[in-house]
């Protein structure tokens, strides 16, 4: 939800500053885009945060797949090697 917001926020801003470049100083214009890049660079971090956070929550995902399926593997077993009892 914040990257969204965020991303539409820096799409919005250069379509302003492109729009006012004529009209603004290039002083102005430089610190306006510097937010712009700076808001871009938050977004990158954002997104590798997500990345790390989407790994760990696969590998601790993968990890309990793992265990369960090594537990049924047991029951498995332990059911192949049950004689088997007529009723």
């Amino acid at each position: 939800m914040q990257s969204s917001f965020l991303m539409g926020m820096i799409g919005l801003m250069i379509f302003i500053g492109d729009l006012v470049s004529q009209k603004m100083g290039p002083k102005f214009f430089g610190f306006y885009f510097l937010g712009v890049l700076v808001l871009v660079g938050y977004l990158i971090i954002l997104a590798m945060l997500d990345a790390l956070a989407t790994a760990s929550h696969t590998k601790a995902a993968l990890a309990r797949l793992r265990a369960q399926r090594r537990q049924l593997e047991r029951q498995a077993a332990e059911l192949k090697e049950r004689p088997l009892t007529a009723e």
